[in-house]
């Protein structure tokens, strides 16, 4: 069993660096859970899109039109701080509708003509433990997701205490989960210790055409370091961690029990 040491310790490591993300240089920080469960504040100027079911946004006339809303009532749904919502649909004859399947996932699907745009915008907590995120040494994005529709890009903003804004737009589909984040804007001028505002934007890039978009939740977007495929846990990984921790922990402790009770 002392073969398993070195690797229970980079295990805890590993999960510390999950479950503190806010100081840490190196590893893998988790800032979403994608889930949301409560509506606050929502708006939809002219009523062009409606609450449907309790927890889907839909666009169902003819119109375009917009909505927006608070999402979580409680800080602590969301991993790192408050996430704002931001639905724009841009085609009369299409429709958006933005559904957590279940609080099980971060759901974006449209209509056959629809061009649209669902921006999530997460803020610096209120909360007395909130602060400023620390992604030194952190250059890559990672993501699960279930499906991607290869019509839908990702752009990401980001912006530091002192408002510089760093922004980089994506397709998954065709650069995969892992994404760098050393090609944005500012990049090398942006304080990576001081981040206050991500901003993540699901964008059609061609008209005409409808999408789909299924994040895994809560594992299911993460800064790392940029290191090869393997080296750095995937966030669907965590859980296996999580599990693979106890057993090593419990093996330990069965080790040590049969050591004292040996003759």
């Amino acid at each position: 069993m002392k073969y398993f040491r070195p690797a229970l310790l980079a295990i805890a490591i590993t999960m510390l660096s999950v479950l503190h993300p806010t100081h840490v240089s190196g590893g893998v920080v988790v800032f979403d859970t994608m889930q949301f469960e409560s509506f606050t504040a929502f708006d939809s100027p002219g009523n062009k899109a409606q609450i449907a079911f309790g927890t889907m946004v839909t666009f169902p006339t003819a119109d375009v039109g917009t909505a927006s809303w608070y999402d979580g009532t409680a800080e602590q749904t969301i991993y790192w701080g408050r996430r704002d919502v931001y639905v724009e649909n841009n085609n009369a004859t299409g429709n958006v509708d933005v559904n957590p399947d279940n609080s099980g996932y971060f759901t974006i699907t449209s209509g056959s003509n629809a061009s649209f745009v669902v921006r999530l915008t997460y803020a610096q907590s209120n909360e007395t433990s909130g602060s400023p995120l620390d992604i030194s040494g952190l250059d890559d994005l990672l993501f699960t997701y279930l499906a991607f529709d290869q019509n839908i890009d990702l752009k990401l903003a980001l912006t530091d205490a002192s408002n510089t804004i760093a922004e980089a737009t994506y397709n998954p589909f065709t650069e995969g989960s892992r994404l760098s984040l050393t090609g944005m804007t500012n990049w090398a001028s942006l304080d990576k210790t001081q981040i206050k505002q991500i901003e993540l934007t699901f964008l059609t890039n061609g008209s005409g055409f409808g999408g789909d978009v299924e994040i895994q939740s809560g594992t299911g977007m993460a800064f790392a370091s940029a290191l090869p495929t393997g080296t750095v846990p995937e966030p669907a990984q965590t859980g296996l961690l999580v599990v693979a921790s106890g057993l090593l922990a419990a093996f330990s402790r069965i080790r040590r029990m049969n050591q004292r009770n040996s003759p």
